[in-house]
């Protein structure tokens, strides 16, 4: 029979393993929102006057 000790021990891993994965799926999600910025500013910056005239023009 498991003592105090191992039973205070299983529910810190658990713990640890908990919040563990909550920390890495809010990385993850800022990474995702990180990488959507970037291509936001980067269509940003996209001239479409520019764009228009290198397809001849279209409208």
């Amino acid at each position: 029979m498991p003592g105090q000790t191992d039973l205070k021990s299983v529910a810190e891993r658990i713990q640890a393993a908990i919040l563990g994965a909550g920390k890495a799926t809010n990385e993850y999600i800022q990474g995702d929102l990180e990488a959507a910025k970037q291509a936001q500013d980067a269509a940003k910056s996209v001239r479409l006057d520019q764009l228009k005239d290198a397809a001849g023009g279209a409208k």
